[in-house]
């Protein structure tokens, strides 16, 4: 169970529902264990011991199963994310530095950039504000001479 806590820990605990309900039955299945163990120890039998034997086997290759599957998962996803690096490191642009500028203008430019969109706020306000005092206005006029 140590081994699966751990393959959970590493994809974030995000696996198929399908899988998350093997999980679930694993659970269940070492409390059947835990019964079967406390049968033998209070009545050491032969049939006891076959009992914990199998239910044994099983929850170990059940276990087993589920570690394979998690495995495979966890492989997929290193895979994906390897891709996805390779994806973002050949997007990034590459400098060119015949082209480079100097620092001052590209500051200056920023500023001008920042001077644009700060108008463009200001008016945007201006001409809601004439936009609200006119509807009112209307609403007002119509309202009284009905």
């Amino acid at each position: 169970m140590e081994r699966i806590d751990l393959l959970l820990e590493k994809l974030d605990n995000t696996i198929p529902t399908s899988l998350g309900k093997k999980i679930d039955k694993l659970d269940e299945l070492y409390d059947k264990l835990e019964v079967a163990k406390q049968e033998f120890d209070s009545e050491p039998s032969d049939d006891n011991n076959e009992s914990l034997k199998e239910i044994t086997d099983y929850v170990e290759e059940f276990e087993q199963e589920i570690v394979e599957q998690l495995e495979t998962i966890y492989d997929k996803k290193k895979e994906n994310d390897a891709k996805k690096k390779e994806v973002v490191e050949t997007k990034q642009p590459i400098l060119d530095t015949t082209k480079m500028s100097n620092p001052n203008t590209e500051t200056q430019k920023q500023e001008k950039t920042e001077e644009k969109k700060e108008s463009s706020g200001v008016l945007g306000l201006v001409i809601g504000g004439i936009l609200l005092v006119g509807s009112l206005g209307a609403i007002n006029y119509f309202k009284n001479n009905r």
